[in-house]
């Protein structure tokens, strides 16, 4: 089974947290790898970009979260694959689209940076030139070069877990 990107950005950096696995504390709930595409990495807006901002209060606590943010920080921190960056994040291939006008690139940059600066293993990125959110939607040359690359560090990432 493969999580959506969104689950899986977030689950890539909280193996193992007893707290958000009540009922199943003891199972490992490691991840090999993570490539997600065009994500949003900063829910709670922490970055100070401008652009998180306005996704915080106008669409996520409107819609999704449902909840002000200022009096639910840390539920957003939480949630927030940005502010959950920490050593024991597993490789990464990291896909952005360089015109994204949901989800700036530089949101993308500042996940990577962050996770390079701490992660023992490898972080990827590529950041698509021209390329606006959810690229992919419809099949083209890029997509199809893009599904090629998320294959080959897929497979890398499997037969490096099977040689730990």
């Amino acid at each position: 089974m493969v999580p959506r990107a969104g689950i899986s950005r977030r689950c890539s950096l909280t193996a193992n947290d007893p707290a958000l696995q009540p009922g199943f504390e003891d199972v490992d709930t490691t991840i090999d790898a993570c490539a997600p595409h065009y994500g949003v990495y900063d829910f709670a807006a922490t970055s100070g970009a401008a652009a998180s901002e306005h996704r915080l209060k106008t669409v996520l606590a409107r819609y999704v979260v449902g909840k002000d943010p200022v009096a639910y920080l840390d539920d957003y921190i939480a949630a927030s694959p940005l502010d959950r960056v920490n050593d024991k994040a597993p490789p990464f291939f990291v896909i952005h689209g360089e015109r994204d006008t949901m989800v700036p690139a530089r949101e993308a940059r500042e996940f990577v940076r962050r996770l390079r600066e701490v992660s023992p293993n490898p972080v990827a990125y590529a950041e698509l030139s021209g390329a606006q959110h959810a690229f992919d939607v419809f099949p083209s040359i890029r997509s199809a070069h893009v599904v090629r690359g998320v294959e080959r560090f897929l497979e890398w990432s499997y037969l490096r877990s099977l040689a730990r």
